[in-house]
C-alpha cells in the first residue's frame, strides 16, 4: 500500500477546485482511496506602490495576492494510480506536488 500526499496550489479558487475534481475522477476510477481534499489555510501577500514615483508619497496603491491550497490523502495498492495523475492535463497557474508518505509492503506468510 501507498499513501501519496498531493498538494495542488493556485491563485484562482475556482480553477483550483475544477482541477482537484479531475485528480479525484482519475484516482476513482484507477481505484484508489481519497482522503480529501483538506482546503489548507489562503497564504495572503500585500503590496504597496507608489502612484507617482516623484511626488505626493501619500498616494499609494494596495494590491493583495491570495494562494489557495488544497491537499489530498491517496491509498492505492499499484504505480498505476500515480502514472494516472502524472497524465493529466493541468492548466496553467496551478501548481501540484506530489509526495510519497508512507510504502507499507504486504509481508506474506509461509
Amino acid at each position: 500500500m501507498i499513501v501519496m500526499k498531493v498538494k495542488v496550489s493556485a491563485f484562482d479558487s475556482d480553477l483550483l477546485d475544477k482541477c482537484v475534481g479531475e485528480i479525484l475522477s482519475v484516482v476513482f476510477q484507477s481505484g484508489g482511496i481519497v482522503n480529501g481534499p483538506i482546503p489548507l489555510p489562503t497564504k495572503h501577500k500585500r503590496y504597496v506602490l507608489n502612484r507617482s514615483p516623484h511626488i505626493d508619497k501619500k498616494s499609494r496603491e494596495v494590491l493583495y495576492l491570495n494562494t489557495h491550497t488544497r491537499a489530498i490523502y491517496i491509498t492505492t495498492d499499484g504505480e498505476n494510480t500515480m502514472q494516472h495523475i502524472k497524465d493529466i492535463n493541468i492548466p496553467n497557474g496551478i501548481g501540484v506536488t506530489v509526495k510519497i508518505v508512507k510504502n507499507i509492503e504486504s509481508k506474506s506468510r509461509n
